[in-house]
């Protein structure tokens, strides 16, 4: 994206609440993960790379990538993996506690076709992410920023075998909760690999703020106990 409501700053390099950028919290949490792929616009390449090594010890692949969609954007990333057959879709931008396993979702595919981490909505967040309905273990059903929905979890990253994908994608999708949702309706059904307790999406001023709001008051109860 090209962060144009919050003044153009991108916001993979938003601190959390323990100081690091957004993007480094997240491939840290795909440490165990053998290949890891970090998409961004042109303009970005040379920083984004620079950022990478510098800050973080492991090795990655950096891909320079103009388009319209996210869902466009993985398609490239996978052109550029022909051999991978399964692989996570995390979301730089997002601040989440505790952090998301990435390794949890990526070995959940071994026996599911979908994987997903779940997080609790907020009343706030409702119908501006993509919501899911749970059985258990399982999550069997998926609406995209539907406001009427009042199922109580949302997606925040997504595990896919790639024939699934390749079926239910199209890169004009605006992200790849589409497919996701598609596959669902179509039968799948995906393992819930990880269960979040916080998720921000930073993308706005607002959110920004509820984010840390939330982080003063949690200090705040500690303090009063």
């Amino acid at each position: 994206g090209l962060a144009t409501r919050l003044g153009g700053i991108p916001k993979f390099l938003l601190p959390d609440r323990t100081g690091r950028a957004l993007l480094a919290a997240h491939i840290d949490s795909a440490k165990d993960i053998s290949l890891v792929l970090v998409v961004t616009r042109p303009e970005l390449y040379d920083f984004v790379s620079k950022f990478v090594s510098e800050r973080l010890e492991r090795p990655l692949e950096v891909i320079a990538a103009s388009t319209a969609t996210m869902s466009e954007t993985v398609h490239q990333a996978l052109e550029r993996a022909p051999d991978v057959q399964d692989f996570v879709v995390g979301l730089p931008d997002t601040a989440v506690s505790p952090s998301i396993p990435y390794r949890s979702l990526h070995v959940a595919l071994k026996n599911s076709k979908l994987s997903v981490a779940a997080f609790p909505t907020r009343p706030d967040q409702v119908g501006r992410l993509g919501a899911i309905r749970l059985e258990g273990n399982w999550c069997v059903e998926a609406r995209d920023k539907d406001p009427s929905t009042r199922w109580m979890h949302h997606w925040g990253a997504l595990g896919f075998r790639r024939e699934i994908f390749d079926r239910w994608s199209d890169p004009a999708h605006p992200h790849v909760g589409i497919a996701f949702e598609l596959a669902l309706k179509a039968g799948e059904s995906a393992a819930v690999a990880h269960f979040g307790a916080e998720y921000f999406d930073l993308g706005t001023v607002e959110e920004v703020a509820s984010y840390w709001r939330s982080a003063s008051s949690s200090l705040e109860s500690m303090g009063r106990s």
